[in-house]
């Protein structure tokens, strides 16, 4: 037993504690990184044992052990490579498993060419692809575009550590270029200070890694830090709290556009009106008056009238006040809504089945409730042309639930993903290309200034189901 044995010893110890402490500190949730790290650590302590091994005695300096060695220490390093593309990228397992098998089949021709060219053969085979490893384990950390993580200072610890080892194995090729070779059995004194440098930076890399797990925090992670979970937390609450700020804020935004756009709106509006009724006047009073023409200027007033009453729910819709809400039917108010959506549908092929179990009389706004019929068959009609059969089915149901009206609108088209359903009306979620991601929210918006509920799900049958439901004013009739 020489002076590297007890080295390799206390390495193997040390190599196995910290892959201990850092499965342990990960409470065994362990990721693809740190799982190659694992494997690193493990193959080192392998590789450590292997050298103790064949400087305990001449019985152990063969040809299997040697190669086994050179796959243990050259494994390691190209797990921590693969360790640290994890970090950085989503690395398919597939490719580790044929960089050990290519590993193998290395060690094997490195045995080859030490029975045909001697010992030098398999130096400079083991130690220049190690450093070649150590040195792109080391670019793939400088060339990094994720600031997080490029300034991690853990990672750039571990970064200057991982150069120095790609150094370390580029000397022990110059050296055995100049005639003297590092041999880690039978070694000199120079050899054992050699290899016990290179133990001290190996040690230094797992606590840089290790520090860096602990303290990592960042977006890319696909799994919480369990050492930092009231810290992640916090982050998490804080991120909540930024984002319903941002939602006030667009909420904001959107009251103070819809105010100016009815304000701009009105005056045309109130102009065509008044037109038309001054058309109307004269028209009666002329002698070329025909209905025909009499009834398009009321039906040109009747519609000025209703825009006009669009434009003032606009500038009230984000308004506590409810000072425009009356009792009115639902099913007359939805009949008003089929006499514009019923010629859109035929195109489409699209079927409308009417179910009216009651007229149900809710008190608030008819024409914000037609808002959101609008929107939601609108919607009903693009889920069905995006299931790309030609046609469909939309159901409306309205009836009496207890104390609510309720209104029931199913469609025969993609359904929902169960996935997205808790965020569908959020403001600007949109699954829709050209979506603005805004229908959805205004109808709970709606929905919710009449103390009602709106609740979406796939119907049993096919397609997407929403309800909504509303208080009665009175007993339907």
């Amino acid at each position: 037993m020489n002076l590297l044995s007890p080295l390799a010893i206390l390495y193997t110890m040390l190599t196995l504690t910290s892959g201990g402490l850092l499965y342990l500190t990960l409470r065994g949730k362990v990721d693809a990184s740190a799982g190659y790290f694992l494997i690193a650590q493990l193959l080192n302590a392998f590789g450590a044992s292997t050298i103790y091994l064949i400087n305990s005695g001449i019985q152990w300096e063969v040809q299997f052990i040697f190669a086994v060695q050179n796959f243990f220490l050259i494994g390691s390093e190209t797990a921590i490579f693969f360790s640290i593309n994890s970090i950085l990228r989503r690395t398919p397992r597939k490719r580790y498993y044929i960089s050990i098998f290519a590993i193998a089949v290395y060690c094997g021709l490195m045995e080859l060419a030490r029975n045909v060219y001697g010992i030098t053969a398999p130096m400079y085979m083991m130690n220049g692809l190690t450093g070649i490893l150590a040195f792109i384990t080391f670019n793939l950390l400088r060339t990094t575009t994720q600031n997080k993580l490029k300034e991690h200072s853990f990672l750039v610890r571990l970064k200057e550590f991982e150069f120095i080892i790609a150094i370390f194995w580029g000397i022990q090729v110059l050296a055995t270029a100049l005639g003297h070779p590092p041999i880690p059995r039978h070694p000199t004194t120079l050899t054992v200070w050699i290899y016990a440098f290179y133990i001290s930076i190996s040690i230094f890399r797992y606590i840089c890694y290790i520090g860096f797990r602990i303290t990592w925090l960042g977006s890319n992670r696909t799994t919480r830090n369990n050492l930092n979970h009231p810290f992640a937390m916090a982050i998490e609450e804080k991120e909540k709290l930024e984002d319903g700020l941002m939602a006030s804020n667009r909420i904001i935004g959107i009251s103070a556009l819809a105010s100016s756009l009815a304000h701009q709106l009105s005056q045309p509006l109130t102009a065509i009106a008044l037109q038309a009724e001054s058309s109307n006047r004269a028209l009666k009073k002329s002698v070329n008056a025909t209905p025909r023409l009499l009834n398009s200027l009321e039906d040109i007033q009747q519609q000025s009238s209703k825009l006009s009453s669009l434009v003032d729910n606009l500038r009230q819709l984000f308004n506590e006040k409810k000072s425009s809400f009356h009792s009115f039917g639902l099913v007359d108010a939805s009949n008003e809504v089929l006499e514009i959506i019923e010629p859109s549908l035929s195109p489409k092929n699209i079927d409308l089945v009417k179910d009216f179990y009651a007229n149900p009389i809710v008190y608030g706004d008819a024409i914000q409730i037609q808002q959101v019929l609008i929107n939601l068959f609108n919607n009903a009609a693009d889920a069905i042309q995006a299931k790309g059969n030609k046609g469909g089915k939309i159901t409306l149901t309205i009836g009496v639930i207890g104390t609510n009206a309720y209104i029931q609108l199913q469609d025969s088209g993609i359904g929902l993903d169960l996935n997205l359903l808790p965020s569908i009306f959020d403001l600007h979620y949109t699954t829709k290309e050209d979506g603005l991601g805004v229908g959805l929210w205004l109808c709970k918006t709606i929905i919710k200034n009449h103390n009602g509920s709106i609740s979406a799900s796939n119907s049993p049958a096919e397609g997407a189901l929403f309800e909504v439901q509303i208080p009665l004013a009175t007993c339907p009739e």
